[in-house]
């Protein structure tokens, strides 16, 4: 048994589509505007944001989210509790911070497999040069 609605019931999907679009450029219109109050706020920051994000519309998203990190916080709230090194904490941890994955190379970005593994093998050569050096180290403490 088919319900039948009336003309009143019918949810006008015209009207909640209007709705949701209003508030998604309102969501826009003010992350990017509490991004710009973090650039006079916060400059230090904002520039470290700016320096490792593809565009100002990624930056200002990250900050406007929620982390698991800050308890499904944003970073503004946390920043808002006057606790900056937590933001810059996440940033790290995420890998969103300049990271060196070789002697003078400069990565920005999140720490890749590639990066991983040359670290890898910088260690494996590390310990097999102390591994060869055991018997001149042995010798000389004698």
């Amino acid at each position: 048994m088919k319900k039948r609605f009336s003309e009143e019931q019918l949810i006008d999907f015209q009207r909640i589509s209007c709705e949701l679009e209003r508030i998604h450029l309102l969501r826009e219109q003010t992350t990017l505007e509490a991004f710009g109050a973090l650039q006079l706020s916060h400059v230090s920051l904002a520039e470290l944001l700016l320096s490792e994000f593809p565009d100002r519309r990624r930056e200002a998203h990250w900050m406007a989210q929620h982390h698991r990190a800050f308890f499904g916080r944003t970073a503004y709230q946390v920043l808002a509790e006057r606790d900056e090194g937590a933001v810059r904490d996440e940033l790290e941890r995420t890998g969103h911070l300049v990271l060196l994955t070789e002697p003078s190379t400069v990565r920005s970005g999140i720490y890749s497999k590639r990066a991983a593994a040359a670290k890898h093998a910088r260690q494996r050569t590390y310990v097999s040069a102390l591994l060869r050096c055991r018997p001149i180290l042995s010798y000389l403490s004698t």
